[in-house]
């Protein structure tokens, strides 16, 4: 759901000719402080794109306050509370972001994307489709996945991976 990125635009006007269903998810964070022109810019090319939505659905509150008061109607919004508590994160992320550098720099990684999956390692989470999604990318960028979990269909995971020649495919187990 975020307005900045030019191919949310794309997604969001082929739906509008096709007379699709447009639902976005709104995460709540504008990171922007206020009394610049360019966010008086920003809210105007905001309302316009969250105007094309059928229905938004935030994770916080605030996020539902923030929407309103570009002028998105609440009968088209809905707070789908996020299942962690993210009060507090901001403060926190420098202290993550060094600890995400010291174990990019323990493992040798310098200009690679690295693709995070944590869950069960089960046919329903779809984790093949990851690995072959994944694995069309890693040939023609620098990128590493890693897994995160546990479960009765990892082994086939495993093989699936050596399958596609997953060289940069890490399962790390439950951690």
């Amino acid at each position: 759901g975020i307005p900045g990125t030019i191919s949310n635009w794309l997604a969001i006007i082929w739906a509008r000719l096709h007379r699709k269903q447009i639902i976005i998810w709104y995460s709540g964070w504008e990171a922007q402080a206020g009394g610049k022109a360019a966010l008086v810019i920003k809210k105007i090319f905001m309302r316009i794109y969250y105007g094309f939505a059928n229905h938004i659905s935030s994770y916080s509150t605030r996020g539902f306050k923030y929407l309103k008061s570009l002028g998105v109607r609440e009968n088209k919004l809905t707070v789908c509370y996020n299942g962690i508590e993210t009060d507090g994160l901001e403060e926190v992320a420098l202290y993550y972001s060094e600890k995400a550098d010291k174990l990019r720099s323990e493992r040798g990684i310098v200009n690679q994307t690295i693709f995070l999956y944590v869950g069960g390692m089960i046919k329903e989470k779809k984790v093949d489709v990851l690995l072959r999604a994944f694995s069309s990318i890693a040939r023609k960028y620098p990128a590493e996945l890693w897994l995160v979990g546990d479960g009765p269909d990892i082994n086939e995971f495993k093989e699936l991976s050596n399958q596609l020649n997953g060289n940069n495919i890490f399962f790390l187990g439950r951690i």
